[in-house]
């Protein structure tokens, strides 16, 4: 009887450590399927206006969308820029960026290109300098009932665009009247719900 109970305790010790490990890795699945991700590279030309979107199933939240509008573009040549959204369940936050994307980088991005998944806070995340100036522009994050917390555009010299350049309303954040100027990125963070 001493080897079979003996045997029992092994095999029950050996399952519940399987068990155990089984838990552990399906908590570290969950923890990385909480972080979403989605960008779409464009070629933002001068003299022409544009509107880029990209969106993202953002769990408790329906989809989420975010928009990047210009009206006024001007300068000498095409730049390429990308559009980001990213959400973190674990975190409860939801940022959206667009930059100018580096120019190592613009040479295998594809204009129209949609990542899915991406984990963008592993990426080189520095923005460009930009030489084209912005009569205007604006970033939308969601829908009225989204809660943003921060919002920022940064010039393309990498300072802040100052407050008095800007207006920042609920989940939308746009150049004010009479801005010319040029942009590295701009970013808006909500809180997932």
């Amino acid at each position: 009887m001493l080897p079979s109970t003996t045997a029992r305790t092994v095999v029950t010790v050996l399952l519940c450590a399987i068990a155990i490990c089984g838990l552990v890795s399906v908590a570290s699945g969950t923890l990385a399927s909480d972080v979403r991700a989605q960008r779409t590279v464009f070629v933002i030309h001068p003299q022409r206006a544009g509107e880029h979107r990209v969106s993202l199933d953002t769990p408790p939240n329906p989809a989420t969308t975010c928009t990047f509008r210009y009206e006024q573009v001007h300068g000498a040549s095409p730049e390429t820029w990308e559009l980001q959204l990213y959400g973190d369940r674990a975190a409860g936050e939801l940022a959206c960026r667009v930059r100018r994307v580096p120019p190592g980088e613009a040479a295998v991005a594809t204009s129209g290109a949609v990542t899915k998944n991406a984990d963008f806070a592993s990426e080189h995340d520095e923005a460009a300098p930009s030489y084209l100036f912005f009569g205007d522009f604006a970033m939308v994050l969601g829908d009225g009932s989204t809660t943003v917390i921060e919002a920022s555009a940064v010039g393309s010299e990498g300072n802040p665009v100052p407050t008095k350049d800007l207006v920042w309303e609920g989940a939308r954040l746009q150049s004010r009247s009479g801005f010319m100027g040029s942009l590295r990125s701009v970013t808006m963070k909500a809180l997932l719900y």
